[in-house]
């Protein structure tokens, strides 16, 4: 909705959902979409740097999306 309305606003909103989520384990999801919106903002260090912090036990049933995790850091 930000994206769409207030897209300035699209870089702090990830910032603060990433990091209210220091006291919970943030998920291979999470990572996932926090990446796409770095790389939608062009914030390429940052997607990145989000991109590789993906680790297998994020995805431990699906390879596929560590695999393109990896890709898109690429």
């Amino acid at each position: 909705m930000a994206k769409k309305h207030c897209p300035q606003l699209v870089n702090d909103i990830n910032n603060r959902a990433m990091n209210n989520k220091s006291g919970k384990a943030i998920t291979g999801d999470d990572l996932l979409n926090s990446a796409k919106i770095w790389e939608e903002s062009r914030d390429y260090k940052k997607a990145i740097d989000t991109y590789l912090e993906i680790k297998q036990e994020h995805f431990p049933s699906s390879i596929k999306n560590l695999e393109y995790a990896w890709e898109r850091a690429v």
